[in-house]
Protein backbone atom coordinates (compact mmCIF):
# COMPACT_ATOMS: atom_id res chain seq x y z
CA UNK A 1 0.00 0.00 0.00
CA UNK A 2 1.60 3.50 -1.15
CA UNK A 3 1.13 6.48 1.31
CA UNK A 4 -0.41 9.46 0.17
CA UNK A 5 1.25 12.75 1.03
CA UNK A 6 -1.10 15.24 1.37
CA UNK A 7 0.32 18.66 0.15
CA UNK A 8 -1.15 21.77 2.07
CA UNK A 9 -1.88 24.90 -0.37
CA UNK A 10 -2.33 26.96 2.62
CA UNK A 11 0.85 29.89 2.46
CA UNK A 12 3.15 30.48 5.14
CA UNK A 13 3.37 33.17 7.87
CA UNK A 14 6.28 34.48 5.43
CA UNK A 15 4.43 34.17 2.41
CA UNK A 16 1.74 36.36 3.71
CA UNK A 17 3.99 39.51 4.69
CA UNK A 18 4.38 41.73 1.39
CA UNK A 19 7.12 44.68 1.60
CA UNK A 20 5.82 47.40 0.34
CA UNK A 21 7.23 49.02 -2.88
CA UNK A 22 9.48 52.66 -3.04
CA UNK A 23 6.30 53.91 -4.44
CA UNK A 24 3.40 53.64 -1.70
CA UNK A 25 6.11 54.25 0.99
CA UNK A 26 6.78 57.65 -1.25
CA UNK A 27 3.11 58.13 -1.45
CA UNK A 28 2.64 57.48 2.04
CA UNK A 29 5.23 59.73 3.21
CA UNK A 30 3.05 62.37 1.14
CA UNK A 31 -0.01 62.33 2.72
CA UNK A 32 2.04 62.55 6.14
CA UNK A 33 3.47 65.83 5.16
CA UNK A 34 0.37 66.94 3.48
CA UNK A 35 -1.48 65.67 6.52
CA UNK A 36 1.34 67.52 9.18
CA UNK A 37 0.77 70.80 6.95
CA UNK A 38 -2.97 71.07 7.14
CA UNK A 39 -3.38 69.77 10.98
CA UNK A 40 -0.41 72.79 11.42
CA UNK A 41 -2.53 75.54 9.19
CA UNK A 42 -5.95 74.71 10.91
CA UNK A 43 -4.95 74.60 14.67
CA UNK A 44 -6.26 76.65 16.73
CA UNK A 45 -4.65 79.60 18.42
CA UNK A 46 -6.47 79.46 22.01
CA UNK A 47 -7.93 77.29 24.24
CA UNK A 48 -11.40 76.51 24.59
CA UNK A 49 -12.88 76.62 27.44
CA UNK A 50 -15.14 74.12 28.75
CA UNK A 51 -14.62 70.38 27.89
CA UNK A 52 -11.20 69.88 27.49
CA UNK A 53 -9.97 72.61 30.32
CA UNK A 54 -12.25 70.88 32.86
CA UNK A 55 -10.20 67.14 31.82
CA UNK A 56 -7.04 68.71 31.92
CA UNK A 57 -7.55 69.95 35.16
CA UNK A 58 -8.09 66.01 36.22
CA UNK A 59 -4.85 65.55 34.51
CA UNK A 60 -3.14 68.05 36.03
CA UNK A 61 -4.48 66.95 39.60
CA UNK A 62 -3.14 63.42 38.35
CA UNK A 63 0.78 64.53 37.57
CA UNK A 64 1.04 66.74 40.33
CA UNK A 65 -1.26 64.63 43.31
CA UNK A 66 -1.35 60.94 41.77
CA UNK A 67 -5.23 61.24 41.38
CA UNK A 68 -7.74 62.32 39.27
CA UNK A 69 -10.60 64.41 41.64
CA UNK A 70 -10.79 67.92 40.99
CA UNK A 71 -10.83 70.28 44.03
CA UNK A 72 -14.35 71.55 44.82
CA UNK A 73 -12.72 75.22 44.48
CA UNK A 74 -12.33 74.09 40.83
CA UNK A 75 -15.66 72.64 39.94
CA UNK A 76 -17.35 75.61 41.19
CA UNK A 77 -16.10 77.99 38.77
CA UNK A 78 -17.25 75.69 35.61
CA UNK A 79 -20.78 76.55 36.15
CA UNK A 80 -23.97 74.38 36.96
CA UNK A 81 -23.16 71.20 38.96
CA UNK A 82 -23.00 68.16 36.96
CA UNK A 83 -22.18 70.26 33.98
CA UNK A 84 -18.76 69.61 34.09
CA UNK A 85 -18.35 67.32 37.43
CA UNK A 86 -19.77 64.88 39.04
CA UNK A 87 -19.80 64.08 42.56
CA UNK A 88 -19.22 60.47 44.18
CA UNK A 89 -21.60 60.52 46.71
CA UNK A 90 -19.95 58.17 48.90
CA UNK A 91 -16.51 59.80 49.26
CA UNK A 92 -17.82 63.60 48.52
CA UNK A 93 -14.96 64.05 45.66
CA UNK A 94 -15.19 65.60 42.45
CA UNK A 95 -14.50 63.92 38.65
CA UNK A 96 -14.48 64.79 35.06
CA UNK A 97 -17.49 63.15 33.74
CA UNK A 98 -15.51 62.66 30.50
CA UNK A 99 -14.13 59.06 32.05
CA UNK A 100 -10.57 58.38 32.78
CA UNK A 101 -9.09 57.78 29.10
CA UNK A 102 -9.73 61.82 28.15
CA UNK A 103 -7.28 62.48 31.48
CA UNK A 104 -4.75 60.23 30.55
CA UNK A 105 -4.67 61.40 26.63
CA UNK A 106 -3.69 64.62 28.03
CA UNK A 107 -0.38 63.32 30.23
CA UNK A 108 2.22 63.20 28.01
CA UNK A 109 1.89 67.49 26.45
CA UNK A 110 1.21 68.29 30.18
CA UNK A 111 4.23 66.49 31.60
CA UNK A 112 6.26 68.20 28.83
CA UNK A 113 4.88 71.49 29.77
CA UNK A 114 5.73 70.70 33.89
CA UNK A 115 9.05 69.69 32.88
CA UNK A 116 9.56 73.05 30.32
CA UNK A 117 7.64 75.11 32.58
CA UNK A 118 8.39 74.11 36.54
CA UNK A 119 4.56 73.39 37.26
CA UNK A 120 1.15 73.56 35.58
CA UNK A 121 -1.25 76.02 35.94
CA UNK A 122 -4.89 75.63 36.09
CA UNK A 123 -6.33 77.83 32.86
CA UNK A 124 -7.71 80.75 34.77
CA UNK A 125 -4.34 80.75 37.28
CA UNK A 126 -1.78 80.96 34.03
CA UNK A 127 -0.32 84.46 32.87
CA UNK A 128 -0.41 84.78 28.97
CA UNK A 129 2.91 83.34 28.11
CA UNK A 130 2.10 80.28 30.21
CA UNK A 131 -1.11 79.98 27.59
CA UNK A 132 0.78 80.52 24.72
CA UNK A 133 3.15 77.61 25.92
CA UNK A 134 0.34 75.42 26.50
CA UNK A 135 -1.78 76.15 23.04
CA UNK A 136 1.67 75.30 21.33
CA UNK A 137 2.28 71.73 23.68
CA UNK A 138 -0.53 70.64 22.94
CA UNK A 139 -0.98 71.56 19.53
CA UNK A 140 2.06 69.75 18.46
CA UNK A 141 0.99 66.77 20.58
CA UNK A 142 -1.79 66.85 18.58
CA UNK A 143 -0.09 66.50 15.45
CA UNK A 144 2.10 63.80 16.35
CA UNK A 145 -0.74 61.95 17.82
CA UNK A 146 -2.78 62.44 14.43
CA UNK A 147 0.25 61.53 12.36
CA UNK A 148 1.19 58.36 14.48
CA UNK A 149 -2.51 57.08 14.13
CA UNK A 150 -2.28 57.68 10.25
CA UNK A 151 1.25 55.82 9.94
CA UNK A 152 -0.09 52.78 12.22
Amino acid sequence: MQEKHCTNNIPSDSDLIVPYTRVQIQIGIGLLLVLAFLLMLFRPVLLYLGDPVSVRYSTIQLIEEGTINVNQSVVKKFGARGQYFFENEKTGLWYPKYGILNTLLYVPPLLVERVVEGSLEGVRDMSASQLKNRVFVLNLYNILFSLGLKAA
